[in-house]
């Protein structure tokens, strides 16, 4: 799916979208912001990398971190959740 194609299935379906990324260093995002208009429908992102910065903004415990690594499924799982309490 291209990116002008998901801006107009999020203003189709009156969706706003928050992303949080670590590896992609915000490329989603960016790609996102290229499209005409896409400010009606994406409301914020947010690129973390360090453990800290994934506890303080977005809430991953530092157990998950330990547990499963930086880049594990359920450390995107508890950034996905701590996005979407935020927005």
């Amino acid at each position: 799916m291209k990116p002008h194609d998901i801006v107009t299935y999020l203003q189709t379906h009156s969706l706003y979208l928050t992303t949080a990324e670590s590896c992609t260093a915000g490329r989603i995002i960016s790609l996102l912001a290229e499209v005409p208009h896409c400010g009606d429908v994406v409301e914020s992102g947010y690129v973390v990398y360090s453990p800290e910065a994934k506890h303080r903004l977005l809430g991953v415990s530092f157990k998950t971190i330990e547990n499963f690594n930086l880049t594990s499924n359920e450390v995107a799982q508890e950034m996905a959740l701590g996005a979407l309490r935020d927005s």
